[in-house]
């Protein structure tokens, strides 16, 4: 049978002024590679018609598909006209219309028929078309369950990734922002009378004794250069495009002869990364016990490395995720195409250096959220291509499971 028999286009319209932030979907807050979404970052500059959906419905990005940007909507809301809605026609099939279109061969069969050679779309009316295997209610069933588990440790695991860097964040800006670190005697060191000297360079108080350094030249961390090192066999290439803030997304497979130009970053440990164009929330962090990310990746020219001191890593890691090196790093971003930073840039990018007591005992608290992240990251990352394998040989029958 075919996907209309499943499923259909919803084309119901609501007006933008309904519609609130964080449940307005478009084509750029919709993550490659299946990763769900994002928060837009504004509504329609002004008053408009939007695609209405509520909870359960399927929306997929119609722009270049091969992207595969898919989400099961959780709530209701509004979407912008490059998004398709679909909508199961019994609901009750929701969760396994959308194991339909998370499939891999369905992209590739909605590129057959795209039209358009810089922003491909596809043809709605062959979108309709896809073949699906005819399933009866139990084995229906079966699929759902089994994905869904699959699906629900993804998601534990991330919110636990988040809470983690949530709760970074919050230690990082209490001793590294408000300066209330614990002094010698266990107490806020700016609360408690701390002596705080003028930074020409911050413009602020800091804490006597503490130096301002900027990235390129300083005692915390070296930046990585281009080169990578011979390998055999294959490897996955990280593009930008391929991590979506701290999210690892999936990248191209590669062979050291067959890479492009831009697959020349070598991942080490102890490092911390960052996308150097303007506007583009891109971060890695590589701990200690990360052989396995370092094995299997090589990154693109477009992201910068840090490689970090032991017990510097956990205050890098922060500095660089904290919302403030971002709007620096844009504002100093330059070029005619596409702006960004490069190495001479960060020259202008001041970093505080506090002494090794306090850098230690922050890296004792932080490193083992950071190596925890990682690990989880890497349980994902298996767990979504045994969700990619397992699939499509149970949509198609070719697996079966008896319980």
């Amino acid at each position: 049978m075919k996907l209309l028999d499943v499923a259909t286009y919803v084309t119901e319209k609501i007006k933008s002024s309904c519609v609130p932030l964080e449940n307005y979907i478009t084509t750029d807050c919709l993550l490659s590679n299946k990763e769900g979404r994002s928060i837009a970052h504004n509504l329609p500059p002004k008053e408009c018609n939007l695609t209405r959906f509520v909870k359960g419905d399927v929306l997929v990005s119609n722009i270049r598909p091969y992207l595969q940007k898919i989400w099961l909507a959780d709530s209701d809301g509004g979407c912008s006209s490059d998004v398709i809605v679909f909508r199961a026609k019994d609901m009750k099939n929701s969760y396994y219309l959308f194991a339909i279109l998370y499939q891999d061969c369905f992209y590739d069969y909605v590129m057959q028929s795209t039209k358009g050679s810089r922003m491909p779309r596809g043809d709605k009316a062959h979108i309709m078309q896809f073949d699906i295997k005819k399933l009866n209610s139990s084995s229906i069933s079966i699929i759902v369950s089994i994905i869904s588990i699959l699906d629900k440790k993804i998601e534990t695991n991330k919110r636990i990734i988040q809470n983690l860097e949530r709760l970074s964040k919050q230690i990082y800006d209490y001793w590294f922002v408000q300066f209330d670190f614990p002094n010698k005697d266990g107490k806020p060191y700016k609360s408690s009378g701390g002596a705080m000297v003028y930074s020409e360079q911050l413009q602020k108080m800091i804490p006597k004794n503490w130096q301002v350094m900027s990235l390129k030249e300083n005692d915390m961390f070296s930046l990585i250069s281009t080169g990578i090192e011979y390998f055999e066999g294959n490897k996955e290439y990280l593009a930008t495009a391929d991590v979506q803030g701290n999210n690892i997304g999936k990248g191209n497979i590669i062979t050291f002869e067959n890479r492009e130009s831009r697959a020349n970053m070598q991942p080490k440990e102890n490092s911390v990364w960052f996308a150097k164009m303007k506007n583009s929330i891109k971060h890695i962090t590589i701990p200690k016990d990360s052989n396995w990310f370092i094995d299997k990746y090589i990154l693109s020219t477009g992201f910068c490395g840090l490689k970090c001191k032991k017990e510097t890593l956990a205050y890098v890691h922060c500095f660089i995720n904290f919302s403030s090196f971002e709007q620096i790093k844009d504002s100093i971003s330059h070029g005619a195409t596409q702006q960004a930073v490069n190495e001479t840039d960060l020259n202008h990018i001041n970093i505080l250096s506090p002494d090794d007591v306090i850098l230690q005992n922050f890296d004792s608290i932080i490193s083992p959220f950071i190596v925890k992240q990682m690990k989880l990251k890497e349980e994902n990352i298996q767990l979504k291509s045994l969700k990619d394998y397992l699939l499509p040989k149970l949509l198609n029958g070719q697996v079966k499971v008896n319980i």
